[in-house]
C-alpha cells in the first residue's frame, strides 16, 4: 500500500492509523517497523503503542534494531546527506551497496544529439534530488549489458529545466547502435 502524504493522512490520529490502515485496510497479522518508527498526527504513535495495539487486536509487532556505521546510526537522512555532499563511498557503506538510480529513458529536447553528444534522459522521481553534478556511471541495460558513460544530474537551468533529470551519455552506445543497424 502506498499512501500519499496529504492533509488527511497528516491529521490522522495514531489510533485511527491502526484501525483504518493496519486493521481495516491491510488486515495486518505481523508488522515489522524500525525501533524509532513514529506515526499518527504529531508522531503520537510509537513502537510501544503498536505492541499494545497488537496484543488488543491480535497482530504481532517486530522491531528492526538500529545499527551503526562508523559509530553513527544509519538512517535515510544520513544517506541523503552523504549523497548531497558527494560522499559516495560513505553512502555505499551505509546502503550496503552502491547508490543506484533506475527509471525509463524519456524523450528530451535532443539538444545533446544536435551537439554530437546524444544522451539518455531519465526523470528523477525524487524531489528534491539527493545528487547534483557530473558523474562517471555504469548503465545496466535490460539485456544484461553494462555500458560506461558520463552523466549530469540536475535541473538544467540553461534550458529552463524545472525538474531534476539524469542525462547520461553512454560512451560506446552510438557505435553499438550503428553496428546493429
Amino acid at each position: 500500500m502506498c499512501l500519499t502524504f496529504n492533509e488527511r493522512l497528516r491529521a490522522m490520529t495514531a489510533e485511527a492509523f491502526v484501525q483504518q490502515l493496519l486493521l481495516n485496510g491491510l488486515a495486518i497479522k505481523h508488522l515489522v517497523v524500525g525501533d524509532d518508527f513514529r506515526f499518527g498526527c504529531d508522531r503520537a504513535g510509537d513502537y510501544q503503542m503498536l505492541c499494545e495495539s497488537g496484543r488488543t487486536h491480535g497482530f504481532s509487532v517486530e522491531n528492526t534494531a538500529t545499527f551503526d556505521v562508523d559509530g553513527e546510526r544509519v538512517s535515510s537522512t544520513r544517506i541523503r546527506k552523504a549523497l548531497a555532499e558527494n560522499q559516495l563511498a560513505l553512502s555505499s557503506r551505509l546502503l550496503g551497496r552502491n547508490y543506484r538510480v533506475t527509471g525509463r529513458v524519456m524523450h528530451g529536447q535532443a539538444l545533446g544529439r544536435q551537439l554530437g553528444v546524444p544522451t539518455a534522459n531519465v526523470r528523477m522521481h525524487r524531489f528534491p534530488c539527493p545528487l547534483r553534478g557530473v558523474y562517471a556511471v555504469n548503465a545496466h541495460l535490460g539485456d544484461g549489458q553494462v555500458l560506461q558513460g558520463v552523466c549530469n544530474v540536475g535541473m538544467r537551468p540553461t534550458v529552463n529545466g524545472t525538474k531534476p533529470v539524469l542525462e547520461a551519455h553512454l560512451l560506446i552506445f552510438q557505435a553499438i547502435c550503428m553496428a546493429a543497424c
